[in-house]
């Protein structure tokens, strides 16, 4: 139930994504423009973002209840941890285009390395943790999946780095806890 109201919610990024990849695959020569429209996706990406990830954290246990029934609420816990995926998930398909664009070799080096990773994790926490476990494996792939993909499509991104999402990233972060 968890995952099935995730994968509902994580559409949204990729809808957007790919209505964007024809975008970036027309301006991948011009470098200004290409950066520049990476910045305005990941900041729109952000704004989605945040406040799904914060309400679907917050209130795991009350939204199952309301999609689904009664018996759905001990899957809460598992959507809050799932729900920490959501900002990462969203920002990953950004890179995904970028890399696709730019350099297919990168970006299946580093759908292979994630899978390991997952793989790997997988093994070490659902053994202690159960489901719990499955759920931290996949927050811990997105976010060293978002950190390694940013940093595979940083040479096609000149005009922006993380300093200058901080002001877009805490106001959203703010509207959504308000």
């Amino acid at each position: 139930a968890a995952t099935r109201l995730l994968m509902v919610t994580l559409a949204l990024s990729q809808l957007y994504c790919s209505a964007l990849y024809p975008v970036f695959a027309s301006i991948q020569d011009d470098g200004k423009a290409f950066s520049r429209l990476a910045y305005r996706a990941v900041k729109s990406l952000i704004f989605m973002s945040l406040p799904i990830c914060v309400g679907g954290y917050l209130l795991a246990g009350p939204l199952l209840v309301l999609i689904g029934s009664a018996k759905y609420a001990a899957a809460g816990p598992l959507f809050a941890v799932l729900a920490l995926s959501i900002v990462p998930f969203f920002l990953s398909n950004i890179y995904v285009d970028i890399l696709a664009v730019k350099n297919n070799y990168r970006l299946n080096a580093q759908f292979l390395v994630l899978l390991a990773l997952n793989i790997l994790l997988n093994f070490i926490l659902i053994p202690s943790m159960g489901a719990r476990g499955a759920a931290w494996a996949t927050v811990g792939c997105e976010i060293f999946g978002l950190f390694l993909g940013f940093g595979l499509a940083a040479p096609y991104l000149r005009s922006f780095g993380p300093a200058q999402l901080l002001w877009p990233t805490l106001a959203s972060l703010m509207a959504s806890l308000a």
